[in-house]
């Protein structure tokens, strides 16, 4: 009977810890979004430190916040930890998802050969595999972005940007986030 009430205690702690990190993450994601980027940056570490098993999803969001801090080394250090995670892992969608934030990471920062490194990353991946099509379309726009910028120079990039603009179209009934 006392490990039936300890361990019925032990789960309903354990939920209450893993509501309250998504709800620490979620708080995070928010204040990004509203550029309260200190407060942002205060609770995703807080939400990390207490998290428990992979962290993965909280250190891109923690990444995301470091890059609008202009924070570009440890920026790329948790895009690093993460792209690592992901690739031991297999896991195709984020690492196509991790491959694109790199991509505009580098675009931000104005790195273009790095930006075109990740660019070659982006293009291994056979999109019709990858399930999530919100992270397709998000790496397909990153891959306009990068022939925009940095190739608008070369007179087949139009037409190529033009082919990625109708395939994200055409994913359009796909696509749940449309940010």
């Amino acid at each position: 009977m006392y490990l039936k009430k300890a361990y019925l205690i032990l789960i309903l702690f354990l939920s209450i810890s893993i509501f309250s990190q998504e709800k620490e993450y979620s708080n995070a994601t928010n204040y990004l979004y509203n550029n309260q980027l200190d407060l942002a940056s205060k609770i995703i570490q807080s939400a990390i430190n207490k998290k428990q098993g992979n962290k993965s999803k909280y250190y891109l969001l923690y990444a995301n916040i470091l890059k609008f801090q202009n924070i570009s080394d440890s920026s790329l250090h948790y895009i690093s930890k993460v792209e690592s995670d992901y690739v031991n892992r297999e896991i195709k969608d984020s690492l196509l998802l991790t491959y694109a934030i790199k991509t505009e990471f580098y675009r931000y920062f104005g790195e273009r050969k790095k930006a075109d490194t990740c660019l070659l990353n982006i293009e291994k991946f056979n999109l019709n595999e990858i399930k999530n099509k919100d992270i397709v379309a998000y790496a397909l726009n990153r891959k306009m972005a990068i022939l925009n910028g940095y190739h608008d120079w070369n007179k087949d990039t139009i037409k190529l940007v033009n082919k990625i603009a109708k395939q994200i179209f055409n994913l359009d009934n796909q696509i749940k986030n449309k940010e």
